[in-house]
């Protein structure tokens, strides 16, 4: 009678913990068809030259991604070997891919395309590659908004409104969108309005365009308010109505504020 009482307060303790445990959605794959796709691509495709054991494990490696890896992995790796890129880093670039959503594989192929054709950016290789990857599976945010903010900026570049090289643009319009990543809306508007006010506006400093540039992408990290928090606290501080600095102090004073554009809200 004591192993049976013993047994039945084992199974309630049992059950009251899988009670606690939050639910898991689980979702279905066709994870052979993922394998099979990927190993017949790569077998039946004269540029890669791929030992049995290799095919079989990169094809492991895109199962892992449910259905639709196999055409995620697809998508980067003939893009990269179109461009140039050597079979074995095409494919280590495509697997990070598989387990990423949709979104993911069509913003690196537009950020990409951006950086590496000519008539954009006409970046080398690696450079593309490495702008590419930062922007989308190394980056930790919405994704909807990236593709716009970068091609915003490479268009303000080609007007000559930052006075740059198309390689100095391209580090540009990569730290500007790369801010974003912790807000929800679009950066690269308050960035071009900010670096406006602090370079051309007659209410603001008239630094030098070198300058603008630096600060306008210092205040841009703390989020898209942060520009028009700058410009408010700004134009507060130099007004004889208002605090009546002088524009060092009235610069350093709306650096501050506008520092406070952001808050974390914990969850």
């Amino acid at each position: 009678m004591k192993i049976i009482f013993i047994l039945l307060a084992l199974s309630s303790i049992s059950f009251s913990k899988d009670l606690l445990k939050p639910k898991q959605e689980r979702k279905t794959c066709e994870s052979a068809r993922e394998f099979i796709s990927t190993v017949e691509y790569l077998k039946n495709n004269k540029d890669f030259q791929i030992s049995k054991k290799d095919l079989i494990k990169v094809g492991m490696k895109v199962s892992t991604g449910c259905s639709g890896a196999s055409n995620r992995f697809f998508k980067i790796v003939k893009i990269l070997t179109k461009s140039g890129l050597d079979t074995k880093s095409s494919i280590e670039t495509g697997i990070l891919f598989v387990s990423k959503t949709d979104v993911y594989t069509k913003t690196f192929i537009n950020i990409f395309k951006k950086a590496f054709q000519e008539g954009d950016l006409n970046l080398d290789l690696y450079s593309s590659l490495k702008i590419a990857k930062n922007l989308s599976v190394e980056f930790d945010g919405d994704l909807e908004k990236v593709i716009s903010d970068f091609n915003s900026l490479i268009s303000l570049c080609n007007e000559k409104k930052f006075g740059l090289t198309l390689r100095q643009c391209s580090v540009l319009a990569n730290q500007v969108t790369k801010a974003g990543e912790n807000y929800d809306q679009n950066i690269s508007e308050p960035f071009s309005d900010l670096f406006t006010f602090l370079r051309d506006n007659k209410s603001g400093p008239q630094i030098t365009t070198g300058s603008s540039l630096s600060l306008a992408l210092e205040i841009i990290k703390f989020g898209p308010l942060a520009s028009k928090n700058f410009k408010n606290s700004y134009k507060y501080a130099i007004g004889k109505s208002g605090l009546n600095y002088q524009a060092k102090d009235a610069l350093n004073f709306a650096k501050e504020i506008s520092s406070h554009s952001f808050q974390i809200q914990n969850e």
